[in-house]
Parts: C-alpha cells; structure tokens; sequence
C-alpha cells in the first residue's frame, strides 16, 4: 500500500516538467494539491488513493487520470 502511495508521487513529479505545457492550469493545480497532501500524510499508514481523493474532493478515478500516462 506505501509502496503505491510512494509510485503515485514518483510518477507525479516524473512528469510535471514534460507534460507541463501539455497540461491546463487547472489540472497542474489538482496535480500540485494533491503531492501536497501525500507528502503532509506520508507518515499516515491509512493514507490510500481513496482517502486521497476525499480529502482533495474528487473522485479516485478523476485522481488516478490526472496522473496516467
């Protein structure tokens, strides 16, 4: 489970320079609330995808797109 956590904010900062440009304002705004989040919660053992989501008010399918490919 941290493991996953852990490959969501790899992945999060991986493209944040290449695919800036691509990306709107707004999506790049989620992007950076919610690392913000995990890394304030790392040390929550209960932190998952779902409760990510609820804290950043969306859906966890809407949280898994904004960090897809």
């Amino acid at each position: 489970m941290t493991r996953a956590i852990l490959d969501l904010v790899a992945s999060a900062y991986a493209g944040v320079q290449q695919n800036e440009s691509e990306r709107s304002s707004l999506v790049m705004a989620h992007r950076v609330r919610i690392m913000n989040y995990i890394e304030a919660h790392l040390g929550d053992p209960d932190l998952t995808p779902t409760r990510i989501a609820e804290a950043c008010r969306m859906t966890t399918r809407y949280l898994h797109h904004l960090f897809s490919g």
